[in-house]
């Protein structure tokens, strides 16, 4: 379903080659996407259409969006998904750049200038930009100075292999030559694009200046519930990009490990409650030995230890070995979900 057909154009940089289509995801976004759009309609490069999917929303979110009128071209996803949603968005795209931007973002005027730029005088086929947080609340500040560092990770040189939706543009005809989005990610799939982006020979430029504020919405509990999520679908990403996420094989190499132990664990501790002799001490000690160790490994603790007994409990810390475990723990429910990937860590 498309409801009106509105591309903004002027001269200067503006070519028909260089038309972006501006792509927002929408879930239930009532509280944030009427800014989210109020934003992006004053840019200060006019040459953009704007597609907002909805993708099934049950919050009222489509009356807000219907209120825009001809002001936004609105796609329906019944299927659920924010990459099966933007791949939407993509067919119905008539620019030349694809612009990603998530539905809880608020951007400047100079934002879709300077994200595509790169792409429009410097020959680069992707960009991505950067975020600051909008809240500033004790978790959400966590939360985004941990992406930061998960940025600055993956860039060197100007270059990132990072290729987060919400603040992405890419050349369209590159994103069609490589399928699009993977839908059968439910996370991480804009890793798995960008992956894919760098193995078929691109660059994706890192575009500091091409700012959007992010609501980072970070609560404890919502962090151990992403983070789970993202340790699961992480587990995914590496078996088919093994080469660029040597870090990823770590950690997943130790949780392969904690699996290990527990399932010793469980041997040993069965064997003491079953034989009557002075065996019985030993096995339980080797039990309770391997529990422990097996709990270690799971959560981080000797990624998470160091800094804690050499900083104290600060929040980054805490937040840091909650990250870990929760992480780590959807990483090993996607193992045991999937025994085949078990030989590929």
């Amino acid at each position: 379903m498309i409801a009106g057909n509105i591309v903004r154009s002027s001269k200067g940089l503006e070519a028909e080659d260089n038309r972006a289509s501006i792509i927002i995801p929408v879930y239930n976004a009532r509280k944030t996407i009427e800014k989210c759009l109020e934003s992006v309609f004053n840019q200060s490069y006019k040459d953009y259409e704007i597609l907002v999917v909805d993708n099934d929303s049950t919050d009222g979110s489509l009356d807000i969006l219907k209120s825009f009128g001809g002001e936004i071209r609105l796609v329906h996803e019944p299927g659920r998904g924010s990459f099966k949603a933007r791949n939407a968005g993509v067919r119905k795209a008539k620019g030349d750049i694809l612009v990603f931007l998530d539905a809880d973002c608020i951007t400047d005027e100079k934002w879709l200038e300077n994200l595509t730029k790169p792409l429009i005088l410097e020959g680069e086929v992707a960009a991505y930009g950067s975020s600051t947080d909008v809240e500033q609340t004790r978790w959400s500040s966590l939360e985004h100075r941990y992406e930061e560092s998960i940025v600055e990770g993956f860039t060197k040189g100007g270059y990132t292999q990072m290729g987060d939706t919400k603040n992405l543009a890419v050349r369209k005809n590159v994103f069609e030559k490589l399928g699009g989005f993977d839908e059968s990610f439910i996370f991480s799939g804009d890793t798995d694009f960008g992956l894919r982006l760098i193995d078929a020979g691109y660059k994706i430029r890192y575009v500091s200046d091409g700012m959007v504020q992010h609501h980072f919405k970070a609560t404890l509990r919502r962090i151990i519930r992403d983070k789970f999520r993202h340790g699961f679908w992480g587990v995914k990403v590496y078996s088919r990009h093994k080469k660029h996420l040597v870090n990823y094989g770590r950690v997943l190499h130790e949780v392969k490990l904690s699996a290990i132990f527990l399932l010793a664990s469980i041997l040993f501790f069965s064997a003491g409650m079953i034989i009557t002799t002075g065996l019985a001490t030993a096995f339980k000690l080797i039990s309770t030995i391997s529990t422990i160790s097996s709990v270690f490994m799971l959560i981080g603790a000797n990624h998470t230890t160091v800094p804690i007994i050499k900083n104290g409990l600060t929040d980054y810390n805490v937040y840091g070995l909650i990250h870990s475990a929760a992480w780590r723990g959807g990483a090993l429910w996607y193992i045991l979900k999937n025994p085949k990937v078990w030989s590929k860590i």
